[in-house]
């Protein structure tokens, strides 16, 4: 009996959603890409009921997982009418799976959870009061990267520069571009709130490849207005040593590669929009070389640590000239001199 009443309850939850005029628009729509972290979903969904703003709703993007994640994420979105699980019939990665949060959403804002993180009560709601406040397209806030130690517990230490007092980031996009090219700027998705409105007008998506967030925040940045930023951390991200960008072979260094040409490709597409750069060449070629650089020496570090050099470094050369054979021998005279002097700098 209780079973068929579950049942019967899902089936008006989802109702609600079919029929989007019954169900009012949220301020916040929170999307949380899931593939195979059936161990720690819970931990992070979790997090996301306990938060003090509770204005929002909750999309669980299954994106194919070959593990119980699917059925775990509907098992936790029973709990409350807020969330829905959308599951995907192919497995895209995580910037498709954020695509369709973004078109599945309703809310003024949305802000993006990856579902191996969790976020500290108060994290929403700060970012909704800001966003408030300002009327701003995007408010961000610092993080902290959370180690498990052998015992069960946590090591936590704070991750990227954050500001000291509620600032704005500056109107002027050919600075705010800039703060990308030492990378010190924050380039990750989550961690902020971003305006529903602007993604659809601008078309702003996640493109698919490795490390998706940078060429999504290059584009963020020069497209959105009042971008304010908030003294505090409050989103919690998990070092885990099964994440693919923390998982070390010649695979990985061989997809790194990829994506770096494809990102190369990318942001020629999102140049030709920029209208106030077309007449400045000389600053276009240093957003070419300041990204296409950085994204590939860091990718490097990520994937390619402890692995044989001249290994890597011949990975690279195969797939540079089996991707762009005009280039090839530059892209990897260029790659093996960094490497070369980055081993340099260590020893």
């Amino acid at each position: 009996m209780k079973e068929t009443e579950d049942l019967t309850a899902r089936e008006k939850r989802r109702s609600l959603f079919t029929d989007r005029q019954m169900w009012r628009t949220p301020f916040l729509s929170v999307v949380v890409p899931v593939y195979n972290v059936a161990d720690v979903l819970t931990d992070c969904i979790e997090s996301i009921y306990r938060q003090t703003f509770q204005d929002y709703e909750l999309l669980m993007i299954d994106d194919a997982s070959t593990d119980d994640s699917g059925a775990r994420a509907e098992e936790l979105a029973a709990r409350d009418v807020r969330a829905r699980v959308i599951h995907l019939a192919k497995n895209g990665g995580l910037g498709a799976a954020r695509n369709r949060g973004i078109e599945e959403s309703i809310g003024r804002y949305i802000a993006f959870i990856d579902s191996d993180d969790w976020v500290k009560p108060w994290y929403l709601s700060v970012l909704a009061e800001a966003a408030k406040r300002h009327q701003a397209d995007v408010v961000t806030v610092g993080n902290e990267k959370y180690y498990p130690e052998p015992d069960g517990s946590w090591h936590k230490e704070p991750h990227m520069n954050i500001v000291s007092e509620e600032s704005f980031l500056t109107m002027d996009k050919r600075k705010r571009i800039e703060s990308l090219f030492t990378f010190e700027f924050p380039t990750m998705a989550w961690g902020q709130i971003i305006s529903r409105e602007l993604l659809i007008r601008t078309g702003i998506r996640f493109a698919p490849i490795l490390s998706e967030d940078i060429l999504f925040t290059f584009r963020l940045l020069y497209a959105a207005g009042t971008y304010v930023m908030l003294p505090l951390r409050g989103y919690c991200y998990r070092q885990r040593a099964t994440s693919i960008m923390n998982a070390a072979s010649l695979e990985n260094s061989r997809q790194a590669m990829v994506s770096t040409l494809q990102a190369t490709a990318c942001v020629e597409q999102a140049l030709a929009d920029m209208e106030e750069f077309r007449s400045d060449p000389a600053f276009c070629q240093r957003i070419r070389r300041e990204l296409a650089g950085g994204y590939i020496r860091w990718l490097w570090a990520r994937v390619s640590g402890g692995l044989d050099v001249q290994e890597v470094l011949r990975v690279a050369d195969e797939v540079f000239h089996e991707q762009v054979p005009e280039q090839a021998g530059l892209l990897s005279f260029l790659l093996a001199s960094w490497v070369t002097a980055n081993s340099v700098k260590k020893a």
